[in-house]
């Protein structure tokens, strides 16, 4: 019920604040949407086995 009330910033926190809480590192959110249309957001976050730092190894 929560994310209907939700604004598109206030949904994208609310994914980041739960990937935070299962133990996700480096939560990023991003904003793809286009000129026109429907919006489009995506949030990442890394996984504590790989993470960024890691990969370069």
């Amino acid at each position: 019920m929560a994310w209907h009330q939700l604004d598109d910033a206030g949904r994208v926190g609310l994914v980041q604040r739960y990937l935070e809480l299962a133990g996700f590192l480096r939560v990023t959110a991003y904003d793809r949407s286009p000129a026109s249309g429907d919006p489009l957001f995506g949030v990442v976050g890394w996984t504590p086995e790989n993470r960024p730092d890691e990969a370069a190894s």
